[in-house]
């Protein structure tokens, strides 16, 4: 769920002079004598927001605001309500925060950014921004439930992460404020965790290398343990300090620890600006050892300059470290009873396909097939080739708790889906002799990449292999296209019947 947890460290003010900390706006809404925070919060729940957004019910309060479950009256869709307290609107630098988050969610389309619908006042002069719903759980709660990451699943994450950046840059606009907390992993039944980038709040126009500054020089903006050493000293900052960011929480994901952390704010900027990280475990890819490394140079000028050369890195990895791009799954998404906070499925089909998840042997990768048989009454070629009529009836329970392209099982491959391990000869699939790049692009398509996605439909529907198809209904499933996803997986498994 999104919520207003981690505002800045700092935020200036205009025409109201605060301390530069988060304590000090709670201690400046305490000023105000008739002030009640839980009173405050609660009391929009049951009201209708711009007469379309009837508030739920509460699912979170920071020091900037609190964010509401609504549901639009007539669409009957939910959504998630930020309202920014009361007592700080006469704070300009937070009401422009608050813009700035409209501003900039607005301005961006794309899979893996959590979308800002509307914005406006309330009766009372408060200020809400409605924004996409997004259920699933932080890449931070991820972190404290699996430490470290395989490198698949953190290559995965960082990847969509870049690609979101890569249209924000795109649209002229620097995060910022990446951190765990901002990215949302979410299970849409495809066995890839699909990534959501949030909280723009802070977020600034970028003019390009060169241009002007995005904050004033001396204030900081951001979370120190994640901050590029420009941020962290003050000075101008541009979209190389994404990419750190990015860099950051690789190094986090993979090592399972933060390089620069502790309780004294200043001794962790100022390690940012002038400690070296120590190197990744030797057990880490080398080329994703130094792509991190790189990306975590203290001159901007020295890391890679853009997303687009960042996604080409990690394909590049990706798409080498894959035998088989379908393997992604089997190390990207963590044990069932350490997996996200999802609602509960309520459908029988929904509950007896967790069931077969929990009763599949261990240590072999689980086919399409595998999850179809545990549904009762349900034959395999109705859910998977039923695509019209009635088969589009049971689509979004299918959608929501069925689907999970494996790989095809290898001796040589670990139940965690090692792609390092010896590929027996009897069990090897075709792809493991495809050209590097190939298998990049159907590992970029799989995670629902469009452009990835687009080239592999150029070529002739006749022409492509078992995991071509694949790879493309991850992709339409990724991006909810559903029954261009269940056609491909079709596709696949008349090729392949052993996915």
């Amino acid at each position: 769920m999104m919520s207003d947890e981690g505002a800045p460290e700092s935020l200036q003010s205009a025409p109201v002079s605060i301390p530069d900390s988060g304590e000090a706006i709670e201690s400046f809404r305490g000023s105000f004598t008739s002030f009640d925070s839980e009173a405050e919060a609660q009391s929009l729940i049951g009201s209708i927001v711009a007469e379309r957004y009837r508030i739920m019910k509460l699912l979170g309060e920071g020091g900037m605001g609190a964010v509401y479950l609504a549901e639009h009256v007539h669409m009957k869709k939910p959504f998630a309500v930020k309202v920014l307290h009361r007592e700080l609107t006469v704070i300009s630098e937070v009401v422009a925060r608050f813009e700035r988050e409209a501003v900039a969610a607005g301005l961006i389309d794309h899979p893996n950014v959590a979308k800002a619908t509307d914005f406006g006042r309330l009766v009372d002069g408060s200020f809400f921004l409605v924004l996409e719903y997004v259920e699933g759980q932080s890449l931070s709660r991820a972190l404290e439930l699996q430490r470290p990451f395989p490198q698949e699943r953190a290559l995965v994450i960082a990847r969509q992460i870049v690609d979101a950046l890569a249209a924000a840059h795109s649209a002229g606009i620097v995060h910022r404020d990446l951190k765990p907390d901002n990215v949302m992993l979410i299970d849409r039944g495809t066995g890839i965790e699909h990534v959501k980038v949030l909280d723009f709040g802070i977020a600034k126009l970028d003019t390009g290398k060169g241009g002007p500054a995005l904050t004033q020089l001396g204030t900081v903006f951001g979370t120190p343990q994640y901050m590029a050493p420009e941020q962290a000293a003050g000075q101008t900052v541009d979209r190389r300090a994404d990419l750190y960011t990015v860099g950051m929480m690789l190094y986090e994901m993979l090592s399972g620890t933060l390089p620069f952390d502790g309780d004294e704010i200043g001794a962790i900027l100022a390690k940012q600006i002038t400690v070296v990280p120590d190197p990744l475990p030797a057990h880490i890819d080398p080329q994703l050892r130094a792509l991190v490394a790189r990306q975590l140079e203290k001159n901007a000028d020295d890391r890679l300059q853009s997303a687009e050369d960042f996604l080409a890195e990690l394909d590049s990895i990706l798409g080498r470290l894959m035998q088989d791009p379908s393997s992604i799954l089997h190390a990207s998404v963590p044990p069932m009873s350490a997996s996200f906070s999802l609602i509960p499925p309520s459908s029988v089909a929904a509950q007896t396909s967790a069931q077969t998840v929990l009763n599949h042997p261990v240590g072999r990768p689980m086919s399409l097939v595998d999850r179809v048989r545990g549904m009762p009454g349900v034959r395999v070629p109705f859910v998977v080739l039923g695509v019209g009529g009635l088969g589009l009836l049971f689509l979004g329970a299918f959608l929501a708790s069925i689907i999970f392209i494996a790989a095809r099982p290898s001796s040589g491959r670990s139940a965690a889906g090692n792609p390092e391990g010896d590929i027996d000869g009897g069990t090897a699939t075709a792809t493991a002799k495809v050209d590097p790049d190939v298998r990049a692009l159907l590992a970029s398509a799989s995670t629902g990449d469009i452009n990835a996605i687009k080239k592999l439909e150029q070529r002739p529907a006749d022409d492509r292999s078992a995991q071509e198809w694949l790879a493309l209904g991850q992709g339409y499933t990724a991006n909810n296209r559903a029954k261009e996803g269940l056609e491909a997986y079709d596709r696949a498994l008349k090729l392949d019947s052993k996915l």
